[in-house]
């Protein structure tokens, strides 16, 4: 997974606007926003909404769910964890939100099959922060609830009591587990 995060570290180190570098593979789909953060002068997307490749974000939804063709920098990546998490309109709310309130941040989905490898190949290693977008929080959604819960370092009564983990928030360099919510 982290060598998907090699076009976008690249980016970084090249520091100019004349270059286009993303991802394919699961972190494909995000990494075409943060190409834009370090410097990439576009991006693209299928002309069609609801393309049959979910991993291809249609125009309409780059327009609706990240407010492009506005890119307001960040300082702060949230996401969605999950295998399948491209059908999720939690991208679209928080940055909404995130665009009304001025805030920095962007919230993404990411398409993850293996939660611990995620975890030590992004999170531990620290790459985001490297790139200028330290990864601050997450809805962790199926099939990695259980495994989330196993890695933070604390958490609440009800996620150990509900052995799963619905959010989990980075607050100094600690992450923090939240039970899912109860319906």
């Amino acid at each position: 997974m982290s060598d998907e995060l090699n076009s976008l570290s690249l980016l970084k180190s090249l520091g100019r606007s004349d270059t286009i570098a993303y991802a394919n593979g699961p972190l494909g789909f995000w990494s075409r926003l943060a190409a834009l953060q370090l410097g990439s002068p576009a991006i693209f997307g299928m002309v069609l909404h609801g393309s049959p490749n979910p991993r291809e974000p249609s125009l309409t939804q780059l327009i609706q769910d990240y407010g492009l063709p506005e890119v307001a920098p960040i300082n702060e990546l949230f996401a969605i964890i999950g295998s399948p998490v491209f059908h999720s309109l939690s991208p679209r709310l928080h940055n909404a939100a995130y665009r009304a309130l001025g805030h920095q941040a962007l919230f993404v989905p990411l398409q993850v099959d293996s939660f611990d490898q995620f975890w030590q190949e992004v999170v531990q290693s620290k790459v985001l922060d490297f790139l200028g977008f330290p990864i601050k929080g997450m809805t962790v959604a199926s099939p990695h609830k259980e495994s989330a819960l196993l890695t933070a370092r604390r958490m609440s009564p009800m996620a150990h009591q509900g052995e799963s983990a619905n959010v989990m928030v980075r607050n100094n360099g600690h992450w923090r587990r939240t039970p899912p919510t109860r319906k």
